[in-house]
């Protein structure tokens, strides 16, 4: 990665490869952990690390799969709630990061 931010032809460079590989049609929206990877990848080829809030989105997915959540549409409060509910170790600065990634990928 750079440490100098991206011009905007670099960040357009950039999003048009990105697009160009980008999955179509309905096995894109299903599996769950293939889109996580990507929306990471994206964040790399933008420039940014995205080292730590990769792992916390990744331990999210893990969580979600282990309830039987393969896909965006099998997301319930329910089962953010329990997620929550199994980090409640951390401090609510951390917490707050492990959400901000999870939260930017359901975002996306």
């Amino acid at each position: 990665m750079t440490d100098r931010p991206l011009s905007p032809t670099e960040v357009t460079e950039r999003l048009r490869q990105y697009f160009a590989v980008l999955p179509t049609g309905p096995s894109s929206s299903g599996d769950l952990a293939l889109l996580a990877e990507r929306f990471i990848e994206l964040k790399q080829r933008l420039g940014q690390r995205y080292d730590a809030s990769g792992r916390h989105l990744r331990r999210f997915l893990r969580f979600a799969e282990a309830l039987g959540v393969r896909a965006a549409t099998d997301l319930s409060a329910e089962g953010m709630l329990a997620w929550a509910a199994s980090r409640a170790d951390l401090l609510p600065s951390s917490w707050m990061v492990h959400l901000q990634a999870v939260s930017a990928f359901q975002d996306h």
